[in-house]
């Protein structure tokens, strides 16, 4: 089993294999780590990046107006 295998890349972008237990795998192409879309955590960790963008946007749009 290796990530690069073309049958485990959906659209070519999201990495999804159901027997492989890690959460982020290396990019098929390029530098960085992407998810493993076949496994329950990556939605959480999705769901907490999207939750602190907003919250730090919001964060910086009040403190904004108060200027």
């Amino acid at each position: 089993m290796k990530i690069t295998d073309r049958k485990y890349w959906k659209l070519g972008l999201f990495y999804y294999n159901p027997d492989d237990p890690a959460v982020f795998v290396e990019k098929r192409f390029g530098i960085g780590f992407d998810f493993n879309w076949a496994h329950r955590k990556s939605y959480y960790y999705l769901i907490m990046i999207l939750c602190g963008t907003i919250l730090f946007t919001g964060l910086v749009t009040y403190l904004v107006g108060k200027l």
